[in-house]
């Protein structure tokens, strides 16, 4: 008699150590921006060593409720090891902790013509890491890593999967993802008279070297590179023709609703809700010895913005990463 109900788990040690050799070093440049309180052409050593363990592990059930449909519902645990930014010390960030919750159902309907799967979910993260561009401790600007306290997400995934004729499949996919830092502090410089540039709340003015600090709290806010909603629609179709040779088109689209891409949360670095299309027209001949397979990405030619951050020294000027432009090319495939 086959099972209904299966508990599943697992268990996994990790043991890591990373390492890290360099010095930093400044030469005196006469345009200078950021002095330091170590003059020119002194050597600093960048360099460490730190070790990160954890146990994680995974347990849940599946549970048949019909032939064509699962209930399942699994508790897991993650970790990223903690590590070092290229900067003098003190330079290194700790290791990320999470706890996943997930629970939801598949299904399978009208002789498997339709698939429907529905699934919940709960993140809690605990020092999270976060990267973001920041005056650097040896005195200018850079790439650092610090550690959000605490996070929590929250959200539903649903796909569908139709054969809506034996040449046709129509797909699509939905998430909704509500995403929060509980607990997100960070420094930053002051640079002249005005606050740093930020929706986040902004402590009082503190000493430092070789500038002015400022703590900068973001909790409250949500998830950098984390949008509400997001999906897909996609169509798939085949045909055999009389030659025995075979077409086959995909036709998807991508939209996604806005998101910060960075952690000062300005309007300058929130991205506006797209969608792209991608389309691929391929050809195999009777004997499948050859493909010949167009394609076009990003048919839309919309830029989608993938990250970015203001930098410090000039408020409001953001240096972004983008995708791709309307891209098209073509493949030929031979088989022997």
């Amino acid at each position: 008699m086959e099972r209904r109900f299966r508990l599943i788990g697992g268990v996994r040690y990790t043991w890591e150590q990373k390492s890290v050799e360099g010095v930093n070093g400044r030469i005196n440049f006469p345009w200078d921006r950021f002095p330091v309180s170590n003059p020119p052409g002194t050597v600093l050593d960048i360099g460490g060593k730190r070790t990160d363990k954890a146990v994680n592990f995974r347990a849940g059930f599946e549970f048949d409720i019909a032939p064509a449909s699962m209930l399942y519902a699994n508790i897991s645990t993650g970790f990223k090891a903690g590590g070092f930014f290229a900067d003098i010390r003190p330079n290194e960030y700790k290791p990320e902790h999470l706890t996943a919750y997930q629970a939801g159902i598949k299904n399978r309907f009208f002789d498997n013509r339709l698939q429907l799967n529905v699934e919940g979910f709960y993140w809690d993260y605990k020092d999270k890491q976060q990267s973001y561009l920041s005056i650097t401790n040896s005195g200018g600007i850079g790439a650092r890593t610090d550690n959000a306290g605490k996070a929590t997400l929250y959200g539903a995934d649903f796909s569908i999967v139709a054969l809506v004729t034996k040449n046709d499949t129509v797909s699509a996919d939905l998430s909704y993802n509500h995403t929060r830092y509980d607990e997100f502090q960070y420094t930053t410089a002051q640079l002249g008279p005005s606050a740093p540039l930020t929706e986040c709340a902004i402590g009082p003015v503190e000493p430092g070297v070789p500038f002015p600090r400022r703590t900068i709290d973001c909790s409250g806010f949500p998830l950098v590179r984390a949008p509400k909603w997001s999906g897909r629609v996609g169509w798939q179709h085949s045909a055999t023709l009389n030659d025995g040779s075979k077409l086959e088109l995909d036709v998807t689209t991508q939209f996604s609703s806005s998101y910060y891409l960075n952690n000062d949360f300005t309007a300058y670095e929130k991205t506006d809700f797209y969608h792209t299309t991608d389309l691929t027209l391929s050809w195999t001949s009777a004997g499948r010895g050859v493909a010949i397979t167009g394609f076009v990405k990003n048919l839309e030619d919309k830029a989608v913005y993938t990250g970015g951050s203001q930098t410090p020294a000039l408020p409001g000027y953001v240096l972004a990463t983008i995708r791709a432009p309307r891209t098209f090319g073509g493949r030929i495939r031979f088989s022997f």
